[in-house]
């Protein structure tokens, strides 16, 4: 690689006859090793990361086992599985703050991405179809149009992404997104995710979502078992101290059941002042008394 490098530099010099030809012939070369170099380091990242390769299949099921963020080492990870099929077009990631949402449909963009570029993916194992395309909706946190609200913003991604879908005569995607209209009240966002996700089913694409809005999972439970199944991540309440201890875990939630935001209880595990506190948990309280209908108890084990 090296002698390949300097051959391809040394002909560059001895081979234009001024300097903005060779400015841009080096500019040029620079892009290729660049990106040699990032084959390279790709290459070794599957060689000593866990990396498998990819069974791709015509049937469109995914089966992902044991995958993991190709950013961090997957001996530090909780190995987690990932399924799309008939029986599952969707999949709700409806879990606590801090409980390792975003983390989990990350890595979920990053491994499909993986198998899709090179043919291997960071899981034990995979089998998936190939897709058109492989699409990542992060919450709004900037304005790409100042003359439109965050909710305006958002709904312009949404168009852009279905315009996708109804371009093409036959386009097969995986979408992944996170906390989706958040830029507008519980109630409303409940209402759009559920119109979104419906959409996404009848067009026969993959969806994972993920949200701790307590109304958006109450909406989403209503459809039937066979189109979407929910998840949370696990965490443990401590008793004593109120704090929260994460073990990113995966865990399909059984009919009827319900997670909530755990707020406070997260807010406390990173100091938040115990007097603020104290405050949100009489609020709290007093607006469970007045309307308990998703009220449960915290999760205490793991």
């Amino acid at each position: 690689l090296e002698e390949k490098v300097f051959g391809m530099y040394g002909n560059a010099m001895y081979s234009v006859l001024d300097s903005y030809s060779l400015r841009d012939k080096v500019k040029s070369l620079n892009g290729a090793i660049y990106e040699t170099q990032a084959i390279a380091l790709f290459g070794h990242m599957i060689a000593t990361q866990g990396f498998n390769a990819v069974d791709f299949n015509s049937d469109g099921s995914v089966d992902i086992k044991g995958m993991f963020s190709m950013f961090k080492p997957g001996s530090e990870q909780e190995l987690n599985d990932v399924h799309f099929g008939e029986d599952e077009y969707a999949r709700l990631i409806a879990a606590p703050n801090m409980s390792g949402k975003t983390f989990y449909l990350k890595a979920l963009v990053m491994a499909m991405l993986s198998a899709l570029n090179t043919g291997f993916i960071p899981a034990e194992s995979a089998t998936m179809p190939l897709f058109d395309f492989v699409i990542y909706f992060d919450r709004v946190t900037a304005k790409l149009d100042r003359n439109l609200s965050a909710l305006g913003n958002e709904v312009e991604l949404w168009k852009k992404f279905f315009n996708i879908l109804k371009s093409e005569t036959r386009v097969f995607a995986a979408a992944c997104v996170d906390e989706a209209f958040s830029t507008t009240s519980p109630g409303y966002q409940a209402s759009l995710v559920y119109a979104i996700v419906m959409e996404m089913i009848r067009n026969g694409q993959y969806l994972a979502i993920a949200t701790h809005n307590h109304d958006v999972l109450q909406v989403l439970r209503e459809l039937e078992k066979d189109l979407l199944k929910a998840y949370t991540l696990k965490i443990r309440i401590d008793e004593e101290s109120g704090g929260v201890d994460f073990s990113y875990e995966l865990e399909e939630l059984e009919e009827g059941e319900m997670t909530f935001s755990e707020a406070i209880a997260v807010a406390r595990t990173l100091g938040m002042p115990e007097e603020i506190l104290r405050t949100a948990e009489e609020l709290k309280l007093n607006a469970e008394v007045q309307s308990p209908l998703y009220h449960v108890a915290p999760q205490t084990d793991l």
